[in-house]
């Protein structure tokens, strides 16, 4: 496994070390998880707007986003 080294204002340092601890997990833990996390939901925005632009759509609303997100959780969470 590497190391990586973040900066991050401390607000969200004390953020994260509260939230580690009461999840009873590392530091490191939740921060990869949750960089994880963030890369993934890019990458379905980021596919999102592609499939968008190929039925025809040229500029996409934050509206659409906000719509295609919705219907991501909700199948999301019939799993």
């Amino acid at each position: 496994m590497s190391r990586v080294t973040v900066s991050m204002p401390d607000p969200l340092e004390d953020k994260l070390k509260k939230y580690a601890k009461s999840e009873r997990e590392s530091v490191s833990k939740i921060a990869a998880e949750a960089i994880d996390h963030y890369l993934n939901v890019m990458k379905r925005r980021k596919l999102g707007k592609k499939v968008l632009d190929l039925v025809g759509k040229a500029k996409v609303s934050p509206n659409t986003i906000k719509e295609l997100e919705a219907g991501r959780i909700d199948c999301d969470s019939r799993i």
